[in-house]
């Protein structure tokens, strides 16, 4: 295990929406199965796309 990965999750910020939504690599039936989309950056990194509404923002 990596360094960063024994590190504790930040804490989102005050801003931060209450819902988010990230999209699925399919369709499934069990949320259990589902699998979100994950791209590889420029650098080199792995994005996770997370969407929200405007009015979800306070």
């Amino acid at each position: 295990m990596s360094d960063s990965a024994a590190q504790e999750p930040a804490s989102l910020p005050p801003e931060f929406p209450p819902v988010v939504y990230v999209p699925c690599a399919e369709h499934v039936e069990e949320i259990a199965d589902a699998r979100p989309v994950l791209r590889r950056t420029k650098e080199g990194k792995v994005a996770l796309f997370a969407y929200s509404a405007l009015d979800r923002y306070r």
